[in-house]
């Protein structure tokens, strides 16, 4: 054998290996086409992985997307298919009508791998499952589910959680280490027989670990593994999910371990006692499956189950009431004109607190935790609405599909408590809401969670209102938005925005300016670091008081951080952290980012120190003093939104609106302006024919200089620094030519497409100031020209970022001539596209034109 490989060449074994491989692959579309003709419609899959890289791509719209095929769908877990049931009366059917068929899990590989197969929720179906859930329903009764007793531990634990969270009160905080512990000590004194501290390490340690096994579990490495279970023996990012099991099994076995010690049979303590006499009881049945094995995993399926989910859906609860603070407050309203302050809720306030209890329900609709249901494998060959299901299949409930059917809800698509209430205000609970799922297999804490989502969120409504941490720029709309954007425009037209001592102030700047970048006349030098400094000091002396020297070491430093931020905000890194937030607790570059806005508040911080020891009530002298003022003014208003942590952010955001926007602007103007000689020297005669070398220009030149500030409007135009501009997001359900538009949705304006718009634009393609002079060479601008958005959400500093690219680039075409590096490259065109789209780092050379004259 050997003998014929090595008298084969190369090409012949690689042409063998390809026929091979086309082979395999065409068996493969034969196989799946075999199927599909058997099964009920969906996405067509792809060879070996199915329809997982449609799923992995965007799992909440692949999930939407199904119903479309029918009332049942076929998805491809990898080869094998996988039926999803899209209506209740289907679920029905199948989960309830036919459970003895329809209640199997399947035995996927990394499950088997971390459980052995023991445990109770993903446990196949059968002698053992049956009675491990039996003794475990029995146990938990006993120890109080469903009863006052476990009742009085929520209370008492809501007791803990609430002052837990205002310990941050006022203060930007991630709630989801408090939550998690509140939540799941309730298990735990069920399980365990006691509580846990918020501030013991170890359990804290285990949240976490809990935590990334879900998440990790369902992501694509989870699915790889799923596929490919063979890599189990290799090393990898899977291999963290097995330790993290080890090390909850092995927190599980000290508990067991310290409770044989202690036990005594006839005072079980709770679930763990209860078990190890079920141990010694049974020991003698040939047929019992109670050992330590199926304990550890029981208590770990209880202990998983009993915190993940009910701290998930409270977590989206805090998000949907943020984003609907009318819900929060109408519901704030009812609990205490029922309860005052004076007393917890209990879960026989249900009936007086309609409203609070539909919003309970409407945070588990919207918050559609497990959107698929947890997976079920039929159990014998089935029939369903004229398909055989043959024995194995998996079979999911499609939660999201029952939680969007039109026919079912009154607001599908937003979140709105009404859905579950009936015309006179009652509560009232559509069939179509079966979060829990239904049949032999729903979930085995239902009552506890039930209680739980009740009496912690109406606990926390009670005694906290909850807001988003502040700013201007990106805020939310409502009352902090508007108050903060009022006062920030009156106070910038206080200190000249808008006004002749501004103007004189980016005069001044212009001359540091463009001395600055004389300095290296005749020499390649990167222009990023003294442009950004000049447009800075024009906000900083408005914000601060004070402009920066351009070899001050520290600010140049912020500048550099504030455009790393920026460039790495819109970059994978930045959409990873959107997609997946829980990264911010791992190592990576995106620590870097919250790194740098560390140090950026920390600056501001020290300066609002400084101005706080030298404030004189009689004369503020910028916007930093105006906001302290305001603060003292306003400090026995209960709703105001004037605060430290407010100015702060507000502060940020025009440091950085005022500093970026402009700065990338002149940067492609300066490419522009070298790419096209021909329009910088017709910029320059225009100039020195009207100011001569004699004065600076200023904001009243504009009518003289109409060839040159439409020069100025073509770097806006043809740079595009915000390509689809800043996204904005509806208040409200809304219509827009005939389409519906759901509170919360996501709007973008298409600055690209609204700049090159050929009915508005006589070149919208190329670089050219034509574009913004009529026939008579007059300044023009076009109705299609929005650098600065419209509405409410206009630029802040619009008049501001006018005159400075405007004084900027005047001053610098009148008294230098700016040329490229011989042989050096042009920069990318295309740009680097982040939060903003701006040229790749270049060098360029100065001539001064003013000096010899």
């Amino acid at each position: 054998m050997w003998t014929i490989l090595t008298k084969l060449d190369l090409a012949s074994v690689g042409l063998a290996l390809s026929l091979g491989f086309i082979f395999v692959v065409l068996f493969e579309i034969l196989r799946i086409n075999y199927y599909r003709g058997k099964t009920p419609p969906g996405p067509r899959p792809l060879p070996f992985v199915g329809t997982i890289p449609y799923f992995l791509k965007n799992p909440m719209e692949f999930i939407r997307s199904l119903p479309q095929y029918g009332e049942m769908t076929t998805v491809y877990l990898g080869r094998k298919p996988a039926i999803l049931l899209n209506t209740v009366e289907l679920a029905k059917e199948a989960l309830v009508q036919n459970a003895s068929s329809f209640s199997g899990r399947p035995a996927l590989p990394l499950l088997m791998w971390l459980t052995d197969g023991y445990g109770i929720v993903m446990a196949t179906y059968g002698h053992s499952w049956r009675q491990q859930r039996r003794f475990a329903l029995h146990t938990l009764r006993n120890f109080g589910l469903g009863k006052k007793s476990v009742e009085e531990r929520v209370t008492e634990e809501s007791s803990y959680l609430v002052p837990e969270m205002l310990k941050v009160e006022g203060k930007p905080f991630d709630p989801h280490h408090a939550i998690q512990n509140a939540v799941s000590n309730i298990i735990c004194s069920i399980v365990f027989g006691d509580r846990f501290d918020y501030d013991d390490k170890r359990f804290a340690y285990l949240l976490e670990i809990i935590k990334e096994n879900v998440i990790q579990s369902g992501s694509f490495i989870g699915q790889v593994f799923n596929l490919l279970p063979i890599i189990k023996h290799f090393p990898g990012p899977h291999q963290k999910l097995y330790q993290n099991a080890v090390e909850l099994k092995a927190f599980i076995r000290d508990a067991v371990k310290t409770h044989r010690e202690t036990l005594d049979p006839d005072s079980p303590r709770d679930f763990i006692d209860a078990y190890l006499l079920e141990i010694e009881k049974q020991k003698s049945n040939e047929d019992s499956t109670f050992h330590e094995d199926n304990m550890i995993m029981s208590v770990s399926d209880l202990f998983f189950a009993g915190t993940d989910t009910t701290t998930t859906t409270i977590r989206w609860g805090l998000i949907f009431l943020i984003q609907n603070p009318d819900v929060q407050e109408r519901c704030h309203e009812e609990i205490v004109q029922v309860l005052g302050y004076d007393r917890l809720p209990s879960m026989d306030d249900l009936d007086k607190l309609p409203y609070t209890y539909a919003t309970v329900h409407e945070i588990q609709r919207c918050g559609n935790i497990v959107p698929s249901g947890v997976i079920h494998e039929t159990t014998q060959p089935a029939q369903l609405r004229g398909y055989d299901i043959p024995k194995g299949s998996a079979v999911l409930a499609n939660l999201t599909a029952f939680f969007t059917d039109k026919e079912h809800w009154k607001y599908p698509d937003t979140f709105n408590p009404e859905n579950f209430l009936d015309d006179n205000g009652h509560f009232l609970k559509p069939e179509s809401f079966l979060p829990f799922s239904l049949g032999p297999r729903v979930c085995l804490g239902e009552s506890l969670a039930k209680m739980e989502l009740f009496l912690f969120i109406t606990s926390l409504l009670q005694r906290i209102r909850f807001s988003w941490p502040p700013g201007i720029v990106m805020a939310t709309y409502g009352h902090s938005w508007r108050q903060q954007r009022r006062f920030t425009l009156h106070s910038l037209r206080n200190f000249g925005l808008g006004k002749k001592s501004v103007e004189e102030r980016v005069t001044e700047e212009s001359r540091y300016l463009v001395s600055e970048m004389l300095k290296s006349e005749g020499k390649p030098f990167d222009p990023q670091h003294a442009i950004q400094n000049a447009a800075s000091n024009i906000i900083c002396s408005i914000v601060f008081g004070d402009r920066f020297d351009y070899d001050d070491k520290r600010f140049a430093y912020l500048l550099e951080i504030l455009k790393e931020n920026i460039i790495q905000s819109g970059s994978l890194v930045g959409q990873l952290c959107n997609l997946l937030p829980i990264i911010k607790h791992f190592p990576g570059p995106h620590q870097k980012i919250y790194q740098n806005a560390v140090e950026l508040k920390a600056f501001i911080r020290d300066a609002v120190k400084m101005h706080r020891e030298t404030l004189d009530p009689d004369s503020p002298r910028d916007f930093i003093d105006a906001y302290l003022l305001e603060m003292e003014k306003q400090k026995t208003i209960k709703d105001s939104t004037f605060h430290e942590d407010n100015l702060v952010m507000s502060v940020s955001d025009l440091f950085l609106a005022g500093t970026d926007t402009t700065a990338t602007t002149i940067r492609w103007g300066l490419i522009y302006l070298t790419q096209n000689p021909h329009v910088q020297e017709r910029c320059h005669e225009e100039i020195v024919q009207v100011l001569g070398y004699d004065r600076l220009p200023s904001m009243d030149d504009r009518d003289k200089l109409p060839y040159t500030y439409a020069t100025v409007h073509e770097f806006q135009h043809c740079a595009n620094i915000v390509p689809s501009g800043v996204f904005h997001e509806t208040t409200q359900p809304t219509k827009l030519r005939g389409y519906d538009i759901p509170k919360g949705t996501e709007v973008f304006t298409n600055l690209t497409a609204i700049l090159t718009d050929k009915e508005h634009w006589k070149h919208p393609d190329t670089f050219n100031p034509e574009n913004f002079l009529d026939e008579n060479g007059h300044f023009f601008k076009p109705e299609s020209f929005l650098p600065f958005s419209l509405g409410p959400r206009v630029c802040l500093g619009e008049s501001l970022a006018k005159m400075e690219l405007f004084l900027f680039i005047t001053s610098l075409l009148q008294w230098i001539r700016f040329s490229w590096p011989p042989g050096a490259k042009w920069p990318d065109m295309n740009g680097i596209v982040s939060l903003t789209r701006s040229p790749e780092p270049f060098d360029i050379i100065c001539h001064s034109r003013g000096s010899k004259k």
